[in-house]
């Protein structure tokens, strides 16, 4: 980029002789007597000159004009000049006396006294540009095309159905600009994706993916927002939970495919372009096993929760093996049984076709708790020490005879002790050489990192619970 000024001075430098005089230097002053205005918006710019040896171009790259160009066979193509920018959506043009020029600037004639005004246009012919909808507003789609906003009214497209986030071509023209956002009529308009809507519940997903993708339905949904666990088996992965769903001791998960149960699994179905794949909670019909906690014992019900849910057992489906006087609100117990599918309790009614304590009476399960972890156990009273602040300790070994060192060297957190306690608080009045059944928890005793199985006396809810060691 060439900057010329309007006065040129010309400044001749004395040179140094031999005798080391020095000449004094002189100046030129260049005057013009020829002038062309450039008019640019509010910018007019005087360019002087004496013979017409350049040209116009040549004259305006030549001053301190912003001036950018691109070389093409017809000659210089002006890109930028001055405030004025082609871009996607406008051109340039000039004027030569108020009408538009008829050839370009390294070939129009010029003289004194004319003057040249450049315009930035609006493109007016068809255009075609491929973007992402960034969203949706009302009628109106927006894209986001170099530095502009563009806005396509979408009810004057053959479409009902737009996704954020998809790949469109379209071709058209601005209609008008204002700012940065651009008005943009369509004669064309094609997506350049496929898409598949999945379900759950009351929440629709689109799934969008490149046409001819080599991905299953499972891979997009593992890729999308879409919350999603599984484990993986011989037969793919299973889903466990997908959004609100999630699959528990009552409820498996399935999918149908427009309407229609799947044959097949999530990473082998083939599916196309709008299917709908409709995820579902549906009650278990055979018999299982369930390990819950009862909370709350009534006169016609007893109410059991396990970590995911809670649910009811009549009275009169207890088989006939179990008394309700023996069952123990805070205790857990193993149940085998089917869902009433046709009950219309807001919870899960269970009919158990076995019902039994779970409880630890092989001192060698203790080997597999974690810290936190809550069990029923069986012990018998050895010896009693009631000196510790913690509360009443008690040494106890099982019917199979293991000490409570054999024991702690055993299990998942290392005891410095080399021994583990069986805490019980203090106002609990037990008989040694008696055999009872309490709710402990395994944990770590804080500062001195001792582990300890203590006498819990908090229901899964957190509620503290009458019954805590029966005999």
């Amino acid at each position: 980029m060439k900057k010329v000024f309007l006065m040129l001075f010309l400044i001749v430098f004395g040179m140094v002789g031999c005798n080391g005089q020095e000449t004094e230097a002189t100046t030129t002053e260049v005057v013009y007597e020829n002038y062309v205005s450039i008019v640019i918006g509010d910018d007019t710019h005087s360019l002087g000159f004496n013979h017409q040896d350049d040209t116009l171009f040549d004259l305006i790259q030549s001053s301190n004009i912003n001036l950018d160009f691109e070389d093409t066979e017809y000659g210089p193509m002006v890109s930028e000049i001055g405030e004025y920018q082609q871009d996607e959506f406008h051109w340039i043009s000039f004027t030569k006396n108020s009408e538009y020029a008829e050839s370009g600037l390294d070939s129009i004639e010029y003289q004194d006294g004319d003057v040249f005004q450049f315009l930035e246009n609006m493109s007016t012919w068809d255009q075609t540009f491929t973007a992402e909808l960034n969203s949706i507003d009302g009628d109106l789609l927006s894209f986001e095309i170099g530095n502009y906003e563009v806005l396509i009214n979408k009810t004057t497209l053959n479409s009902e159905e737009f996704y954020v986030g998809g790949n469109y071509t379209m071709t058209g023209q601005p209609s008008s600009i204002t700012n940065n956002e651009v008005i943009f009529t369509v004669s064309d308009f094609t997506a350049n994706f496929e898409h598949i809507s999945i379900i759950i519940g009351d929440n629709t997903y689109d799934l969008l993916y490149e046409v001819g993708t080599d991905k299953s339905a499972f891979e997009l949904i593992d890729d999308s927002d879409i919350e999603l666990e599984y484990i993986t088996t011989q037969y793919g992965p299973m889903i466990t939970r997908i959004g609100d769903l999630q699959q528990d001791d009552f409820h498996w998960l399935s999918f149908m495919v427009n309407d229609e149960f799947a044959s097949s699994g999530l990473d082998t179905l083939e599916y196309h372009d709008g299917d709908v794949i409709t995820f579902t909670e549906e009650i278990a019909t055979w018999e299982v096993n369930v390990k819950a906690e009862i909370i709350e014992i009534n006169q016609d019900e007893i109410i059991f929760q396990n970590e995911n849910q809670a649910f009811i057992v009549e009275v009169i489906d207890l088989p006939e093996t179990v008394v309700v006087g023996d069952l123990v609100v805070g205790f857990l117990y193993n149940l085998t049984g089917l869902v009433d599918a046709e009950a219309s309790n807001e919870i899960i009614n269970f009919i158990p076709s076995s019902l039994e304590l779970n409880v630890v009476t092989d001192f060698t399960s203790l080997y597999e708790l974690e810290v936190g972890d809550v069990v029923i156990l069986q012990f018998t009273v050895t010896y009693i020490e009631d000196s510790s602040e913690f509360g009443i300790e008690i040494y106890a070994e099982d019917i199979n005879g293991l000490s409570s060192t054999e024991i702690s060297s055993s299990m998942s957190y290392s005891s410095a002790t080399n021994y583990i306690f069986y805490t019980i608080p203090s106002d609990y009045d037990l008989v040694v050489n008696q055999t009872y059944i309490g709710r402990f928890i395994y944990q770590i005793n804080e500062p001195s990192q001792i582990p300890q199985i203590t006498l819990y006396e908090q229901s899964i809810n957190g509620e503290e619970i009458d019954s805590v060691i029966v005999e």
